[in-house]
């Protein structure tokens, strides 16, 4: 629940749903975004923590960016 500053924000969650006969999974992919109200400056940054086959330069999968709320389904980064 957003406290009452952040009422009109969005919270995506990116996330994979498999049915395999009754059963439905959900796998999280960790890729969890705030959007807030148009025209509302914030900050994004993303990092892998793991993976297979393993990194060999684990120290580059790291990365950040400002981003612009247009609408709550078209974000400008850059």
């Amino acid at each position: 629940m957003f406290k009452p500053a952040r009422a009109g924000w969005w919270y995506v969650d990116l996330v994979e749903i498999r049915e395999q006969g009754d059963t439905i999974h959900v796998v999280d992919h960790y890729v969890d975004i705030i959007v807030g109200p148009p025209g509302l400056p914030y900050r994004v940054a993303v990092a892998r923590t793991a993976s297979v086959p393993t990194d060999p330069v684990p120290g580059n999968d790291s990365a950040a960016t400002t981003c612009t709320v247009v609408t709550p389904l078209l974000v400008s980064c850059g």
